[in-house]
């Protein structure tokens, strides 16, 4: 079973003109997080879809690889897919994978 996009990623939302904030909250950012979430919110943004939308994504991290698998139940039985890309490409790969299962 895939979680829903995003599932168990902490975000924190400051002022747009508070440097002091952003950066204690750098110091924070965790990078394999950061760009796994990256991947699963272009997956649901290239979807169409949002908080109410059935579908689910799960990014993980090896190395310089990041492997994404995907589920949608958006028309008729579900549609799953998955693929790898380096994790600079973490976008990327969320978006291909929605191409695969529009």
């Amino acid at each position: 079973m895939l979680p829903c996009v995003g599932q168990g990623a902490i975000g924190i939302e400051i002022r747009a003109d508070d440097e002091r904030i952003a950066k204690i909250c750098e110091r924070l950012n965790h990078f394999n997080t950061f760009q796994c979430v990256t991947a699963e919110r272009a997956f649901l943004r290239a979807m169409g879809g949002g908080c109410q939308s059935p579908v689910a994504a799960y990014a993980e991290i090896s190395g310089s690889r990041m492997e994404m698998r995907a589920v949608s139940f958006r028309e008729g039985p579900a549609k799953r897919s998955e693929g790898k890309r380096p994790v600079a490409e973490a976008a990327v790969l969320g978006e291909e994978l929605a191409v695969e299962l529009k």
